[in-house]
């Protein structure tokens, strides 16, 4: 089946010295391989029976992995027990499926994209609801300011929102250049303050976030995030590379590139310098056999870059510009 996600611990697990690598999809089973470069050895294998896996992902900070699907209930592996919970739901919610969620990076919330434009926070840790943040429009894709405490969410009026975890209030939002519907957002861990965001016609559109207070009763209200950031309304650079759905924005560790990919044309990513919005011309290129892109992800340290496709297969280059790992 094809890769549906694809993901590298972000830190080594029981005194390992190679990074562990995830692959999930539709034949319902979870794979762990131990990369280290050569012989890349699978470790485990985990089947959820009537469960094809939508998305997967590590928990930052515990030895879980969380794994969604079109369900009302998700499920919950421990690395170290070798052993799957289920959660039947989340009580007080009435979502029919949870397919679509995002982890912090503080390992701190699991956030579920919801019903109406809701983004569904959910404690790690005991899987329990805590809150709800709400768009205005229905809500397609999320991710986490470096830090924890800020959340990027977009959807199908075009809108980008920044909420402020700690006051769970919206302190700035506005409209993504060109956009009538997002598809994929994806925010730099470096701190830097850039994101990205990627609509259905392929367009990728580059922001910083600038420092200064708005001023006003309201940035006072909305607490000490909204006195020091605002977003930007125009992007410092728009990425013209896709030409169809860009659903797939992911940054390296350093926030220096970004990978931008469509899996509705055959060969369609690209690696861009993410400070200046260049697209690197020497690679990949027309020769280089990466087929429909489903998911990608960089190494902790941006050396491996691994790129999953609808042949089930997992591609995997080494960037020489960073450490093997």
């Amino acid at each position: 089946a094809a890769i549906q996600s694809v993901q590298f611990m972000r830190r080594t697990a029981g005194g390992a010295s190679t990074p562990l690598l995830l692959t999930a999809g539709y034949d319902k089973t979870l794979r762990l391989f131990s990369i280290d470069g050569k012989k890349n050895k699978k470790v485990q294998s985990v089947f959820v029976r009537d469960f094809p896996i939508h998305h997967a992902e590590f928990a930052p900070t515990s030895d879980e992995i969380i794994l969604s699907s079109r369900r009302s209930h998700f499920y919950v592996y421990n690395l170290q027990a070798a052993k799957v919970t289920k959660i039947p739901q989340i009580v007080g919610r009435d979502e029919k499926s949870l397919e679509s969620f995002t982890m912090s990076p503080d390992g701190k919330y699991i956030t579920f994209l919801g019903n109406d434009g809701y983004a569904v926070m959910v404690d790690r840790k005991t899987k329990r609801w805590l809150f709800d943040v709400k768009m205005n429009g229905s809500i397609r894709t999320c991710s986490y300011g470096a830090d924890g405490t800020s959340m990027y969410t977009s959807g199908s009026d075009g809108q980008v929102y920044l909420w402020d975890l700690r006051t769970r209030q919206c302190v700035d939002r506005h409209t993504d250049e060109g956009c009538v519907r997002a598809t994929a957002l994806a925010s730099s861990p470096s701190g830097s303050g850039m994101y990205a965001c990627g609509a259905d016609s392929g367009v990728v559109n580059l922001y910083k976030t600038s420092i200064g207070d708005r001023g006003g009763a309201m940035s006072k209200q909305r607490g000490p995030l909204a006195a020091s950031l605002r977003l930007q309304r125009t992007p410092f650079k728009s990425i013209m590379s896709l030409t169809t759905k860009a659903d797939t924005l992911k940054f390296n560790h350093d926030g220096q590139i970004l990978a931008i990919a469509s899996q509705m044309k055959k060969d369609s990513l690209r690696l861009v310098h993410a400070n200046t919005g260049t697209v690197f011309a020497n690679w990949p290129t027309g020769q280089t056999p990466l087929r429909y892109v489903t998911d990608v992800d960089f190494s902790p340290s941006s050396g491996l870059f691994a790129i999953g496709n609808d042949r089930g297969k997992v591609l995997l280059y080494r960037l020489l510009h960073y450490a093997r790992t």
